[in-house]
């Protein structure tokens, strides 16, 4: 009797030990499948989902034997204007390496039909500085259903002495 509760717990624990292997091997993610760190690091900074206080490092050392912090090389605006309980809400990241300072302006226009065109829409213009090389902004504005409506954003940065702008447009979604 005790030969055999001992074979039959040896084959229940055998079986159990190549379940458990079986599942944990088809769920495992090996090291040649994951991602590198650096990419991922880079898709979220793309798509600014870290937060604001997280730091990015690009791997590279300088003399001093510091990480250097990774940012954009080019001067980089990623705009967003979705219609939220009836309101337009606009969020504006600008991003460019080296800068000391970035001034970020959100103007709302409005599609004319009589001028086939955008226009303003003598909203007030929402403005942001920062002296550093990130400005994360938003603005809300009030919009009609019955109308069609984009964001011009304009990015005046000042890197090395040297001011650039450039200006990006976002239609409401």
């Amino acid at each position: 009797m005790k030969r055999n509760t001992t074979i039959c717990m040896t084959t229940i624990l055998i079986a159990l030990i190549m379940i458990f292997s079986t599942t944990a091997v088809s769920f495992g993610v090996t090291e040649t499948e994951a991602p590198p760190q650096e990419s991922f690091e880079e898709e979220l900074l793309d798509n600014f989902l870290l937060p604001d206080d997280m730091p990015i490092f690009d791997g590279q050392q300088d003399d001093g034997g510091m990480i250097q912090p990774f940012a954009a090389t080019e001067l980089k605006i990623t705009p967003s204007f979705k219609r939220v309980s009836g309101k337009g809400c606009a969020v504006v990241h600008i991003i460019y390496r080296g800068a000391s300072k970035i001034k970020s302006t959100i103007e709302l226009q409005v599609y004319s039909k009589d001028k086939k065109s955008y226009v303003s829409a003598h909203a007030p213009k929402a403005i942001a500085s920062a002296a550093k090389d990130f400005v994360k902004h938003g603005a809300t504005f009030s919009t009609s259903a019955t109308k069609t409506y984009r964001i011009k954003v304009t990015a005046n940065v000042t890197k090395n002495g040297k001011s650039r702008v450039k200006t990006v447009y976002q239609t409401l979604t």
